[in-house]
């Protein structure tokens, strides 16, 4: 009693002090952050930020009003840039108020004495189209950020001042761009999060109930499993270490979901020991967790192994949810393992008069094993016909197709696509040479500036080549026109020219569209148009990140599904000292991925998203392999024990562990399903994929496993003995 007092003492202090942490944890929404160095965007974005002082991160401002030219609009909107530029996170702010401001006065004379003159007056009037809608009810207010700028802080803060003496003829003031999108997303988040947890834990409490009809089986599957997501995000947060929203939700689901399975087949070895073969508690807690122990500890190292493969990712969001989840993981095997049986022991327990019989009923799950023929064929077409239909299935990068359209950051985008007919995403074209202002470089820069106003993706285009040739003009003009176009010019020049004329900026604003497909057609015209010597091109921003995520996702996706179905081949191999159990899991298991693949992706044509198809397949691996090894185990004890052939050993273990791996699938599937009731789409996207996933996966694994093992077996070792 001693060692068990004290193994729940340090138990639950440390749960407690790791909840304080997970409580206090907070996560990261931008997949941006976590893109690989050697991507050309992220290099680039570096000289942007080092060389311009500014960075690729915009905010637009959106204001609505029956006419935004009116005076108290005009002021609030004035107003409003006044007080964002003197915000500390502000690189520059641009819009409606200075293009609509009243110009210098020119005397007509002079403009056609100075043609000069009526070219910047010309591009200044051009830049009215980039802030003021055709109808006067829309206008634009442009706030690029510095490198440093938490969205977190100056979203809300943005908003803050937005809405701030709001005049009444004022209909609809927000902001939009990249990091209200990401804010709006991470609050959203926030909210998804705690009602998530709740309803898995819900539903593994109720399936709980369900499979062992005992009060103490959800209170103690619960505080094991809660301890241990507890542990790991706890962990993150006294570790000082910042999570992406995928890693906290896939821990939170999958150690309910799936840490739950260890408690689950050892509760259920205790039934069987303490109810059917009428063991002491003592002894029957001994018997169950040495034996249905090792099970748990060969398994929960195989979901390691597969859910590890993630860690070789070259996206860092990936490899961090890989690695959070084998922390979870292990820490839900530790703690089922070692705290258990201690918190078992001291909980008080009965006998269920009626269960010595309990697994009669559930003898149809071993009629695979009695007739494996008509299940493997089954298993053969099933794939063959959902395979081709998986064949199809192309993953999407761009996080803002799976938001809709309720986040206010989506729905001033919606008004600025509606008014302006121009986008949210903007692309930073960067030149690089010794002196950008060149002859021959500023020719290049010219030259890919109509280039790229020729893309068809481009809804407006300003830059150095812009601000270079009025300043040019300018310097040529008179004095007193001069003194008054300078301060123009000098104020479009900031974010376009570097001090030391090394670096120039040309700046895309893009039409509503796929980024993705629109950063593809802006590189296309980066590669027809290649630089002379000494000068150097690249592009920035959303839609180029998005561009070389679609080109590498692929190559990266099959890396850490092949790392994964390895790592779940070589545990079970090593730990039975046969590679039979292994391959056979993997053959049901890929079937069973295939399944939901083709089922969701290809016959109903959801899209799924990057994360969700490159965690989904190792994320399967590992669950898939955790069943079969489960059954394994169990086969193998029973042609050890009791020297049963294959067939009787195989309809023994579907009979008392085959409910073990059922319960197992189905909290599984029921925690990743619970995500459909986010309010997030890219959060529903994942729990689809995972849920129906689960679901294929078990259903194979509970048929075509002990199918395969009993057909293919039962046939090898007829013709040996035929043969011999």
């Amino acid at each position: 009693m001693r060692f068990k007092t004290g193994t729940l003492v340090v138990f639950f202090v440390l749960t407690a002090l790791m909840a304080y942490g997970a409580f206090h944890l907070k996560v990261e929404v931008d997949q941006t952050k976590y893109l690989p160095s050697d991507f050309e965007s992220v290099k680039w974005k570096k000289v942007v930020e080092k060389e311009l002082g500014g960075s690729t991160k915009t905010l637009i401002v959106v204001v609505e009003a029956n006419d935004v030219t009116k005076k108290d609009v005009l002021n609030y909107m004035n107003k409003v840039e006044k007080d964002l530029k003197k915000k500390p996170y502000v690189k520059s702010v641009r819009g409606a108020p200075d293009v609509l401001k009243q110009g210098p006065q020119v005397p007509p004379q002079l403009l056609l004495l100075q043609p000069g003159i009526r070219e910047i007056l010309e591009a200044k009037k051009s830049m009215e189209s980039m802030f003021v809608s055709p109808d006067h009810k829309v206008a634009l207010i442009t706030v690029q950020l510095k490198g440093n700028a938490d969205y977190k802080k100056v979203v809300p803060e943005v908003r803050k001042v937005l809405h701030r003496n709001e005049p009444h003829d004022v209909k609809f003031a927000d902001v939009t761009g990249p990091p209200a999108v990401n804010y709006d997303f991470y609050r959203a988040f926030l909210g998804d999060l705690p009602l998530i947890t709740a309803v898995v834990a819900a539903a593994v409490a109720v399936i709980l109930a369900i499979d062992f009809r005992r009060w103490w089986a959800p209170v103690l599957g619960l505080t094991v499993i809660l301890s241990a997501v507890a542990w790991v995000l706890g962990g993150m947060y006294w570790l000082g270490v910042t999570p992406f929203y995928g890693a906290v939700l896939l821990t939170v689901v999958l150690v309910l979901g799936v840490g739950i399975d260890y408690v689950i087949f050892c509760l259920t070895r205790f039934k069987e020991e303490y109810d059917v073969e009428g063991r002491s508690k003592g002894e029957a807690i001994k018997r169950a967790f040495s034996r249905a122990g090792k099970a748990v500890a060969i398994t929960g190292f195989t979901a390691t192994a597969g859910f590890a493969a993630l860690c070789t990712s070259k996206f860092g969001m990936i490899a961090q949810i890989g690695a959070t989840i084998v922390a979870g993981i292990l820490a839900a095997m530790t703690l089922t393992i070692f705290v258990l049986p201690s918190l078992l022991a001291v909980t008080p327990t009965r006998r269920h008069p009626t269960a010595a019989k309990s697994h009669e009923k559930w003898s149809f799950l071993a009629i695979p094993a009695k007739k494996p023929l008509p299940f493997i064929l089954a298993l053969v077409v099933l794939t063959g016909f959902l395979g081709y239909a998986a064949a199809g299935v192309k993953p999407e990068v761009n996080i803002e197709k799976f938001l809709g359209h309720s986040l206010p950051s989506l729905k001033a985008k919606d008004i600025l696509k509606k008014h302006m007919k121009t986008g949210d995403q903007f692309v930073t074209v960067v030149v690089e040479s010794k002196d950008v202002t060149s002859t021959e470089t500023l020719r290049y820069e010219e030259n890919l500036e109509k280039a790229l106003k020729n893309s068809g993706v481009a809804a407006h285009v300003f830059g150095a080549p812009d601000v270079i040739r009025m300043e040019k003009t300018v310097s040529e003009l008179p004095y007193p026109i001069r003194e008054r176009l300078e301060p123009i010019v000098k104020s479009m020049e900031k974010g376009f020219v570097s001090k030391d004329h090394h670096v120039a900026a040309i700046r895309v604003q893009l039409k509503p569209g796929d980024p993705r497909i629109e950063g593809d057609k802006i590189l296309k015209v980066l590669r027809h148009h290649r630089p002379p010597a000494g000068v150097k091109v690249g592009a920035t921003g959303t839609p180029i990140a998005y561009s070389e995520m679609h080109r590498t996702m692929m190559k990266d996706m099959r890396r850490s599904t092949a790392v994964s179905a390895a790592g779940v081949l070589t545990v079970p191999t090593v730990a039975f000292k046969n590679p039979v159990p292994a391959v056979f899991g993997l053959t049901a298991i890929g079937a069973g991925i295939t399944w939901a693949l083709g089922l969701i992706g290809g016959v109903f044509k959801v899209v799924p998203s990057f994360i969700t198809m490159q965690t989904m397949t190792c994320v399967l691996l590992g669950i898939g392999m955790d069943y079969c090894v489960f059954l394994a185990s169990r086969y193998v004890e029973e042609r050890r024990r009791k020297e049963k052939g294959i067939v009787e050993s195989w309809i023994t273990t579907m009979e008392r562990t085959g409910p073990g791996v059922l319960f197992s699938g189905l909290t599984s599937a029921a925690g990743f399903l619970g995500l459909l009731l986010a309010h997030v789409g890219i959060i529903k996207n994942m729990g689809l994929y995972q849920g129906i996933g689960v679901l294929s996966v078990l259903s194979v694994v509970l048929t075509g496993f002990p199918a395969l093992y009993v057909g293919i077996l039962k046939g090898i070792v007829k013709r040996v003995k035929g043969g011999g």
